[in-house]
């Protein structure tokens, strides 16, 4: 299932999946995104958590040996997998189609998988259409120009900050669609 970025405080309130796929070039909302999910994850029980960095020789299969291995400490693991785009090979997509297979919802492990913004042949693959039937994919697209002032607004009304149309103007124009940096004036606020 496709969620919008929007909705994934909502969505994580009701039920939790066991895949989770973010992918955009907004780093501060692909971070907050993931952030949530393993917040929610932390609250029903995932208590211990392998990042998994894929680059250079790295192999698929450590996912799924990752996901069998458990702590004495811990009964449900998250594995948090960050994937450069290109790095989604035919490895890849047996390996996620095959740890989809052996691991049901609520199951004793769960995958958020965090990548750059995927490309349309990618998002047509037999692994991004799995993930998409077993859990939920949230594709982070970057904030026009039109949308960076109902974003500050909403973002100040978290803060529990109010400012007028001209002070949303004037901090659109000072941070030039940096959102990270955004974040950082309203929090000084």
């Amino acid at each position: 299932m496709q969620i919008k970025n929007e909705e994934m405080s909502t969505h994580l309130k009701s039920r939790l999946l066991p895949i989770y796929l973010i992918s955009g070039d907004e780093t501060l909302l692909v971070e907050e995104a993931c952030d949530a999910i393993i917040a929610a994850a932390g609250a029903k029980g995932y208590t211990e958590r392998s990042i998994h960095h894929v680059e250079g020789t790295y192999k698929w299969r450590e996912l799924v040996h990752d996901s069998a291995s458990r702590s004495l400490f811990a009964e449900k693991k998250i594995l948090d997998v960050r994937v450069p785009g290109k790095k989604f090979d035919r490895e890849a997509s047996d390996s996620l189609r095959s740890w989809i297979e052996e691991n049901p919802a609520g199951g004793a492990a769960m995958m958020l998988i965090r990548t750059v913004r995927l490309e349309p042949r990618q998002r047509a693959s037999a692994w991004f259409k799995a993930i998409d039937k077993a859990g939920a994919i949230s594709l982070i697209w970057p904030l026009s120009y039109k949308q960076l002032p109902r974003w500050l607004n909403h973002r100040m009304k978290e803060q529990g900050l109010t400012a007028g149309a001209d002070a949303v103007q004037y901090l659109c124009d000072k941070v030039e669609g940096n959102l990270l940096a955004a974040s950082q004036e309203i929090h000084k606020l």
